[in-house]
């Protein structure tokens, strides 16, 4: 976990900030004030959503990988 202060606005005030990863790739952003996180980041997955129906031409292995990022 990275800790840090991000300025808001134009002003000096800042608040404490927190990220922290985990393994369902995302990035999760916390305000250590009210201990509640802000956002979540997840980087876009283009495979997900794929329709494997019908496909031809490609092996198990090709197919199991599509599905891990996110095919179905």
């Amino acid at each position: 976990m990275v800790v840090t202060s991000v300025p808001i606005g134009g002003g000096t005030s800042a608040r404490l900030t927190a990220f922290s990863g985990s393994l369902d790739e995302t990035i999760k952003i916390w305000d250590l004030q009210t201990g509640k996180y802000d956002q979540t980041w997840r980087a876009p997955r283009p495979d997900e959503g794929m329709k494997l129906e019908n496909i031809q031409g490609l092996t198990e292995a090709q197919l199991a990988t599509l599905q891990a990022l996110g095919a179905s």
